[in-house]
């Protein structure tokens, strides 16, 4: 799926113009500036949000089957890795895309997504006293 969101069809132009038909159709308007801000927002939460579940899912791949821990750091500082380093390849691939850019910005946005995800599955693990 992140292969296919950096295709060319979901640059920023298209992303947008998709959004204003969508906000248009409910009959809310937006200036040129704000619309450019809401879709530059909205790709940017997608960017955090989607590497967080990715982590999320690389975490439950290295953790396996629920043996008598459920949390371990190698776990998620592997799921950070490997969602990093899926970030990495996706913005390389983006480079040479027509009508995408790979810009090293957007790395350090997923990477933070993945943490983010860690931090709540810690934060989860240790509430329910599972570590």
């Amino acid at each position: 799926m992140i292969a296919c969101f950096s295709s060319g069809k979901f640059n920023s132009d298209n992303t947008g113009s998709v959004l204003e038909k969508l906000l248009r159709a409910m009959h809310v308007s937006f200036t040129g500036l704000q619309m450019y801000w809401l879709n530059v927002a909205i790709r940017k939460a997608a960017h955090f949000t989607v590497y967080g579940i990715l982590s999320a899912l690389f975490f439950r791949a290295w953790r396996g089957q629920p043996q008598r821990k459920r949390w371990e750091w190698k776990w998620a500082l592997l799921a950070i890795c490997a969602a990093f380093l899926t970030a990495c390849g996706d913005e390389f691939h983006q480079h040479f895309t027509p009508g995408r850019t790979g810009v090293f910005s957007d790395v350090v946005l997923d990477t933070t997504g993945a943490i983010f995800a860690q931090l709540m599955i810690v934060a989860w693990t240790a509430q329910r006293k599972i570590l």
